[in-house]
């Protein structure tokens, strides 16, 4: 096949449109030299067959082209007004990239990583990303102007001229995609109930017991008669032998020997004074 008719790669993209030489494949559309390319709403990917890759920015076209088609080496990338950005690795090629007033050479061996954008007022800008080692020569394509830009660098070309440079603090190349609102998902309660704080535990004073409950009892007077009681019961006689003879005197019994007359009387009662020895 000659090498002019071998595709340069393919587009991975769904709203892409691809004039000129196209081969279908299962996996997508192989462009071939001479293709233009055109990206809808979104970036539009070119796997290179070589490695590597292009990427087309939204609203941009390019057109892919081959420097030598006899031996296929170096690509040629045409720009008009929007942006791209080239990733791949070059050994011993160097690629060129047009746009309306610079010619821009990549050249090997050295790995590039560069975003360029341009647009309608000729304001070109270039920038290389992380992990380019190889310098860019900028040429005006009407002119003499020439300007390297090295590896790290981001610089801003006004009006189509060299003369204009500047360092850039824009961005270049294809737009951040816009950040996505995920709604936050609140937390689901959790199913057990909560333990309800423990109530205070009332303690209540013991009750105080009335003085007159402990005092001692008062001491005992002299010439106090107690009686001492040592199992009352009610009877229905008197027996004889209630009192003991001995305690007659006191005047327990109405006689010695202990007899009494009554019934329902309370027996066995003692009584003596305090001071009866």
């Amino acid at each position: 096949m000659n090498p002019s008719e071998q595709p340069l790669g393919e587009v991975v993209a769904s709203d892409a449109s691809i004039q000129g030489g196209v081969v279908l494949a299962a996996s997508g559309a192989s462009v071939l030299p001479g293709s233009t390319v055109d990206a809808g709403a979104t970036a539009a990917t070119i796997k290179l067959r070589r490695g590597g890759s292009v990427r087309v920015c939204p609203g941009s076209r390019i057109t892919m082209n081959v420097m030598q088609p006899s031996q296929q080496q170096g690509m040629l990338l045409s720009l008009g007004t929007g942006s791209l950005e080239a990733e791949y690795e070059l050994s011993s090629a160097a690629d060129t990239i047009i746009t309306p007033d610079f010619r821009l050479l990549l050249a090997g061996p050295a790995t590039f990583h560069v975003a360029v954008s341009v647009d309608a007022q000729g304001n070109t800008c270039v920038r290389t990303r992380g992990g380019n080692t190889g310098a860019i020569l900028v040429t005006e394509l009407m002119g003499v102007g020439a300007y390297q830009v090295k590896a790290g660098d981001s610089v801003s070309f006004a009006a189509g001229k060299i003369s204009g440079a500047a360092a850039n603090n824009q961005e270049c190349g294809c737009p951040l995609p816009a950040a996505t609102n995920i709604p936050a998902v609140a937390e689901a309660p959790s199913m057990s109930e909560p333990t309800p704080n423990p109530s205070p535990v009332a303690v209540q004073p013991a009750p105080s017991i009335a003085a007159n409950e402990t005092q001692p009892a008062p001491p005992a007077k002299p010439n106090d008669v107690r009686v001492e009681v040592d199992a009352p019961f009610i009877a229905a006689g008197f027996q004889s032998g209630c009192c003991p003879a001995h305690r007659a005197a006191a005047g327990v019994c109405r006689d010695g020997s202990g007899a009494a007359s009554g019934e329902g009387r309370i027996g066995c009662a003692r009584v003596f004074h305090e001071d009866a020895a």
